[in-house]
């Protein structure tokens, strides 16, 4: 079945991609190291205890950080389980929306730098977190960096990321080109599903993200169901075909009835927004701005700057 989704998945990039040459051929450049000279802002090897303060909590990744932890204390934070926690620290914070885990995460890349000023996976952890915080302008450099130095899919997706929230879409379209290039898997079909809305492709942005969103729910996967609904039925009620409203209701209801932890915010703040949409589509107005403030007052008490300018720009449409 795998397969199967797969080779579809492929050749609806490739079909949605040719009317924008999005899919240009790519080379691959072998890997090397990142030079030496990354700026080193941890003052001492003290700093790097912050991050091992024992985790509270009784979720899943709460377990995880705190077995983390205690392999880190035991061995002296080795580079790779530091790097491991970090990325720990960054599931928590999109999981929680509690933009304080992304500072432990940051302690973490920090101490792997501050004795490895050269490590890639490093810099690569610190530029996500900058990107997750909405410093697009200082997550672009690292992201520069590291592609010219290595080519690597993960890399070039964070360079696509801070160039498309920086508007820069045809900087952006190259390094998805790359990252789908290197590796062709949910994560890279899913920005491109989103650019292909933003572009205007609503035929090509459906076909892709309706085959993302029924694999998600084929295997479970949880982190990209949010985003890839999110484009599909802004899509479908951006083209407005006939069953289209039907359609977008469904892949609602489909994803509102997913079961999750309480303040899985990763459903709730995208399923909000979107039911907004749906009620403005409806013509319902009394609903469609109760929608939006539940929408803004969510975002809002998570501290999510993105949601809440669109949000804000959604109460005066």
């Amino acid at each position: 079945m795998k397969s199967k989704l797969l080779a579809l998945l492929i050749a609806v990039v490739g079909a949605v991609a040719v009317g924008a040459d999005f899919w240009r051929p790519g080379f691959v450049k072998p890997p090397v190291d990142v030079p030496n000279g990354i700026s080193n802002t941890v003052p001492n090897v003290k700093a790097a205890s912050i991050p091992l303060v024992p985790q509270k909590g009784d979720e899943r990744i709460d377990s995880e950080i705190r077995k983390l932890q205690e392999e880190a204390r035991s061995k002296q934070q080795p580079p790779e389980v530091m790097k491991r926690l970090g990325w720990a620290f960054v599931r928590k914070a999109r999981l929680s929306y509690d933009p304080g885990y992304y500072k432990l995460a940051e302690q973490c890349a920090l101490a792997v730098e501050f004795l490895h000023a050269d490590d890639p996976d490093a810099l690569l952890l610190r530029g996500h977190i900058l990107q997750s915080l909405h410093r697009f302008k200082e997550a672009e450099p690292i992201a520069r960096k590291l592609t010219k130095a290595r080519h690597d899919s993960a890399d070039e997706g964070l360079l696509g990321d801070v160039l498309m929230e920086q508007g820069r879409l045809s900087e952006a379209i190259g390094a998805y080109q790359e990252m789908v290039n290197l590796r062709p898997d949910l994560q890279s079909y899913t920005r491109v599903a989103h650019l292909r809305w933003l572009k205007g492709d609503l035929e090509g942005a459906i076909a892709l993200s309706q085959a993302i969103v029924d694999d998600q729910f084929e295997t479970g996967e949880m982190i990209y169901r949010g985003p890839a609904v999110t484009v599909l039925v802004e899509s479908l009620l951006q083209r407005g075909a006939a069953g289209d409203v039907q359609t977008a209701q469904e892949v609602i209801d489909r994803l509102a009835a997913v079961p999750t932890d309480p303040g899985f915010v990763l459903h709730e703040i995208p399923l909000l927004r979107l039911r907004a949409l749906l009620a403005r589509q409806a013509g319902d107005q009394t609903g469609y701005h109760d929608w939006v403030d539940r929408y803004r007052a969510t975002a809002t008490a998570c501290g999510f700057q993105g949601h809440m300018a669109m949000a804000e720009a959604m109460r005066y449409p």
